[in-house]
């Protein structure tokens, strides 16, 4: 099993942020030194539910 890391080092949080459900469901990129690009996301207790149906 793969471990969680506890800190990032070096990383560059973007300030501007993806909010959802009145701010109860809200996301981050993350941004690490060798160009990856990662999403830290909050999630507060609730049912939420993401439309996944293709626009036609």
């Amino acid at each position: 099993m793969t471990s969680i890391p506890t800190e990032f080092q070096n990383v560059t949080a973007v300030t501007r942020a993806n909010v959802y459900f009145d701010g109860k469901v809200v996301s981050h990129t993350i941004l690490f030194p060798d160009g990856a690009k990662k999403t830290l996301g909050l999630i507060y207790p609730g049912q939420f539910h993401f439309g996944t149906d293709p626009v036609i």
